[in-house]
């Protein structure tokens, strides 16, 4: 970027830079538009004013006035994104997971909640088998890992002639839970949590995990 140069006009600084920019741009004010062209900014960015009360955003809709001495500055543009699920995503991971489960897979509309059927769990449980729910955090899709996850009540495991509550497993409707909605619905919390997700991951990747855990639940370090 080039400092320009004039014999009438107002100077500012933008960036650090200082300008000159002509008259009638501080007498009719100036749009986004106008700042880009005159001064050679990407249009990919969102230019402001620096103001006591903090930086006031220059748009194509209201023109700004500048005067002598003004400090402008030029950002990247970025959204201001609120807590949501990569949607697409979350569909095709569903997809892979009923064609490996047909017919026993289930959400809720907002796709916060995953239910699998049915799951088969490893040998020496009793019950043999128990449904498992995925809770999606915010901003799955988006790198965020899956950390939580809850199965039925009164799950136990042959350990050492007895039947054992395992490990890791909230079997209690007065103990933790991250979600209470899930342990007053009769859930118990399944502590397994990954603590890294690879683009690759899915759901499956978590119920894998989950069936390692339960075939040696003795072997993880306790963690609350």
């Amino acid at each position: 970027m080039s400092e320009q140069s004039s014999t009438k006009g107002t100077t500012i600084t933008h960036n650090g830079n200082s300008f000159t920019i002509p008259d009638w741009m501080r007498e009719e004010g100036v749009t986004a538009n106008q700042l880009r062209s005159h001064l050679d900014l990407p249009a990919d960015a969102e230019h402001y004013r620096q103001t006591r009360a903090g930086h006031e955003l220059i748009t194509n809709d209201q023109p700004v006035h500048l005067a002598d001495g003004d400090r402008l500055g030029s950002v990247t543009r970025f959204t201001a994104a609120g807590p949501q699920i990569n949607t697409p995503r979350v569909n095709e991971e569903l997809r892979l997971l009923e064609s490996v489960a047909p017919g026993k897979v289930d959400w809720t509309e907002d796709l916060k909640f995953v239910r699998i059927r049915d799951y088969r769990l490893p040998a020496g449980y009793h019950p043999g088998t128990t449904n498992v729910l995925i809770v999606v955090p915010e901003n799955y899709g988006f790198g965020v890992p899956l950390r939580e996850s809850y199965i039925d009540p009164n799950i136990r495991l042959m350990k050492d002639g007895e039947w054992v509550e395992i490990p890791h497993y909230f079997d209690s409707d007065k103990t933790f839970s991250r979600t209470k909605r899930a342990r007053l619905k009769g859930w118990r919390y399944m502590c397994v949590e990954f603590n890294r997700w690879n683009p690759g991951d899915t759901f499956l990747t978590y119920l894998d995990g989950l069936r390692l855990f339960l075939s040696d639940p003795y072997r993880y370090p306790h963690q609350h």
